[in-house]
Parts: C-alpha cells; sequence; structure tokens
C-alpha cells in the first residue's frame, strides 16, 4: 500500500458511507500510503475515466476489469471491507435463518467474499471480508 503514496485515489463518495470511508484513509495511513488526494467522483463512469486517463488509481474489488484497466491485487495486508448482518435477540426465526444463509451462499459463492472466524458470542454467523 506504501506505493501507493503521492498518487490520487478514487473513492465512493463520503456520505454513502463514512465510516468505511474514514477506516480505509486510516488503513492506508497505518501501512504507509499517503496519497495525494482523494478524489469522490460523482459516478462509476467518472471513476472509470480518472483511472482511464492515468490520473488516478481506484481501490476496487477483484472483478474483471473494464476495457484498457488493469486490476493488481494489494500485497501484503490488503484492506478488506467487513459486512455483517444484526437482528434482535430471539427474532431469528425461519426467516431470518434463510435470509442469513442466503446472504452468506451470495456473499461468499457470488460477491468474491471471505469467510472470516466468528466474533462469538455476538454474531451467529462469520463476519465477511471483501478483499480490495
Amino acid at each position: 500500500m506504501a506505493e501507493l503514496t503521492g498518487r490520487r485515489l478514487v473513492f465512493f463518495p463520503r456520505a454513502t458511507a463514512p465510516a468505511l470511508y474514514d477506516e480505509m484513509l486510516t488503513t492506508l495511513t497505518r501501512h504507509g500510503c499517503t496519497p495525494e488526494a482523494v478524489v469522490d467522483p460523482p459516478g462509476p463512469d467518472v471513476a472509470g475515466a480518472l483511472v482511464l486517463t492515468g490520473s488516478a488509481v481506484a481501490l476496487a474489488p477483484r472483478t474483471a476489469p473494464p476495457p484498457g484497466t488493469v486490476w493488481r491485487p494489494l500485497t501484503g495486508t490488503p484492506l478488506a471491507w467487513r459486512t455483517s448482518t444484526a437482528w434482535p435477540t430471539g427474532s431469528g426465526g425461519p426467516a431470518v435463518r434463510l435470509f442469513a444463509e442466503a446472504a452468506h451462499e451470495a456473499l461468499t459463492e457470488h460477491g468474491g467474499l471471505l469467510p472470516q472466524p466468528p466474533n462469538p458470542p455476538l454474531f451467529p454467523r462469520p463476519a465477511m471480508e471483501f478483499p480490495l
């Protein structure tokens, strides 16, 4: 991540998920990255244009890269987006169980998320991380 120092980074708009945005910046700093700037484009087309012109680097999940771009994994300790679900104690009926199972399957088998050890006793399902 330190090799990203001095580059402009494309992020999602902070207002979308302020805690995640701040956590990502903190993690980058902790791993030696001081970006030249953080750009919050108004949409994916602008983000893609910034990357295609070579004026910025986007931190994105591993997907098929758009034409003209290259996806490279972060080495060392990668950033991770944690995803979880929650419901009130005692409300874990059949609908909640089915939802949790469907979400787990969709995120791991189709979304590229990696299961992480659970944080007992708080979460009945494993936390999920999305490698960038």
